[in-house]
């Protein structure tokens, strides 16, 4: 667990009052005030936290009070935090960032002394992106029919697209013919002789090398073709 110290700058003020009396050298009471539980500007702008994508995030805050020698005890509060951080009583954030929350955030988090003493802490927080592997969307393939094009666009998807992200089709079993595009378009001409189901392999890479393979079947329908004499018809 990362763990960030916010010093107090105050100390208990100690109230000094000098009492002269004649034939007396004098008398010195003290009394003590509450201190601020102030954190130092170093400190709020000390630097900028990371979380990762899809991997919990914990952070201890911890502030130093002159007063608490004397009984006092510090609470946090949230000021400003991104949806799926939090902050605990006892000063621990913690939260884990999706894909959705990856970029910077500015979080303000308040400590207050039992007088109600504030003090806030301004940090930032960037949430850095993990690569995501592609998914199929596209189930099944439609039946092809003999002697007709047969073109059809596979639907494949990455929640990094948004970040830069890009997917390249490769085919990894594929009937004679019909051929499968880098942007993953399947296209062809099946005649007679490949009438029948057929196995289509196809892998899809992202740019992190990340891939996800699937498997589909594609039916050549049969179309009648008329009757032709194979003897010559002439005399």
């Amino acid at each position: 667990m990362t763990h960030i110290k916010f010093y107090s700058m105050a100390f208990a003020f100690i109230m000094l009052n000098a009492c002269v009396k004649e034939g007396n050298l004098g008398s010195l009471e003290t009394s003590q005030t509450t201190a601020l539980p102030t954190i130092t500007q170093n400190v709020k702008n000390a630097g900028k936290l990371v979380a990762k994508e899809d991997q919990p995030f914990n952070l201890k805050l911890e502030v130093s009070d002159a007063d608490i020698p004397y009984g006092d005890r510090i609470n946090f509060s949230m000021v400003s935090l991104p949806d799926w951080l939090a902050v605990s009583i006892d000063g621990i954030l913690s939260g884990t960032p999706k894909n959705v929350d990856v970029g910077s955030f500015d979080i303000v988090v308040r400590a207050t002394d039992r007088s109600g003493k504030t003090d806030d802490a301004n940090l930032n927080i960037t949430v850095v992106n993990a690569n995501d592997p592609p998914f199929f969307i596209t189930t099944d393939l439609p039946s092809a029919s003999e002697d007709t094009e047969y073109e059809i666009q596979l639907e494949v998807s990455d929640i990094d697209l948004p970040y830069g992200d890009k997917l390249i089709f490769d085919k990894i079993t594929m009937p004679e013919w019909l051929s499968l595009s880098k942007d993953g378009q399947l296209t062809g001409l099946p005649t007679n002789a490949n009438v029948g189901t057929h196995l289509v392999g196809v892998e899809v890479v992202d740019k992190a090398g990340a891939a996800i393979q699937r498997e589909f079947k594609v039916t050549v329908e049969n179309v009648n073709d008329a009757p032709v004499f194979r003897f010559n018809k002439k005399r």
